[in-house]
């Protein structure tokens, strides 16, 4: 918030254009004031953040998880190549700026036009974190019909969208969370219909209207809307107070480094904007379903998820059937932070190896 406020004083007052992303790079007022200077280069949108941005190799794009907003730890950072440039996108609308979107297929557009212009020309390396992988998919479904194809795509723990998942529980033998066996197609109907009425249900309770809320249509009435703000911005919170807590007790520099994240994280996650725009984003992966690709990718997961990717029946095996799997901690949150991660994927991509040469559909992951 900080960082908007001071970008949109210097706009005013120079009347230029500029972006909070910016200061990333721009960030002592001798540099703001040579850039000023010169007012020559295209500007970032505000959902991008660059790091590094005059780093010698190609640069690499990185796509936000499920959260819709990605800090990237100090540690991680540090462990790739000094001249290595990052991209990182933020979802549209947790500044408050732009309008945020709500279909994956529009994200997953407007990010392709970003990466565009930053880098008209390849190579275009594309890293996702989490529930970004299905954005990253998206993306290479649309360059291929603009004639385009990226260099290294790496998928870093992906997730599954809600409606796969619901239908692979269903299909393996679960009723909701409940292990409940799902004896015949007839049970897995009355299984769907009973959660239907059951999500309704609990959102006539909660806002006095029997939708189903978990429906891009529903956000319309008001009071959804003021329902999921509201539990948002608590998860939030949550969220926000385990960025600090997982590290502040160690004290000395992980301390100070947590505290500054926890202030970072305060900044941004108290704001209705942020909590509206992380809504639409739950939305979007929930009601997108991802289209088989064709294309080789290198997955980076935890060992926790690894079990899943060598189950032939698992929805994530049959959409990306040209993959290398890689293990990298063992938790989420280990694979999506750690400098083991970061060493993996810079490797990954100085490979002078082609994609094409990866095998056509392993049986198991590459343990590292």
């Amino acid at each position: 918030m900080a960082a908007t406020t001071l970008a949109g004083e210097i706009s005013n007052l120079f009347q230029l254009d500029f972006k909070p992303s910016q200061l990333v790079d721009l960030n002592t007022v001798a540099i703001i004031a040579k850039s000023l200077n010169n007012a020559t280069g295209s500007v970032l949108p505000s959902n991008i953040v660059s790091i590094n941005q005059s780093g010698s190799k190609p640069p690499l794009f990185m796509i936000h998880g499920g959260a819709g907003i990605t800090f990237l730890r100090p540690g991680f950072l540090a462990t790739l190549d000094p001249e290595q440039p990052v991209y990182l996108f933020q979802a549209k609308g947790f500044d408050g700026v732009e309008e945020p979107l709500d279909r994956v297929e529009e994200i997953a557009s407007a990010y392709l036009r970003s990466v565009l212009e930053i880098q008209p020309r390849g190579p275009w390396n594309l890293l996702s974190f989490c529930a970004g992988g299905w954005i990253a998919s998206e993306m290479i479904h649309q360059m291929k019909l603009e004639g385009l194809r990226p260099n290294k795509v790496i998928l870093v723990d992906p997730g599954l969208p809600q409606a796969l998942k619901d239908d692979y529980d269903c299909a393996n033998g679960f009723i909701s969370r409940r292990n409940i066996p799902v004896i015949s197609p007839l049970a897995t109907s009355f299984t769907r219909i009973r959660r239907e009425f059951s999500v309704r249900a609990k959102f006539l309770a909660r806002t006095g209207s029997f939708v189903n809320g978990l429906e891009r249509e529903s956000f319309a009435i008001p009071a959804v809307e003021n329902y999921f703000v509201s539990r948002m911005k608590r998860k939030h919170l949550k969220r926000k107070s385990k960025i600090g807590s997982d590290l502040e007790d160690k004290g000395g520099a992980e301390g100070t480094e947590a505290s500054a994240r926890r202030h970072d994280a305060e900044a941004i996650y108290a704001s209705d904007a942020a909590a509206r725009t992380s809504v639409l984003l739950e939305l979007a992966f929930r009601s997108y379903v991802p289209r088989p690709l064709s294309f080789p990718v290198d997955i980076i997961c935890s060992s926790s998820r690894a079990e899943f990717l060598v189950d032939p029946n698992f929805p994530t095996n049959r959409l990306l059937p040209n993959r290398r799997i890689y293990i990298s901690g063992e938790t989420h949150e280990e694979a999506v932070t750690s400098p083991a991660s970061a060493s993996l994927i810079q490797s990954i991509v100085d490979s002078i190896a082609p994609n094409e040469s990866v095998a056509k559909q392993p049986e198991r992951g590459v343990e590292v």
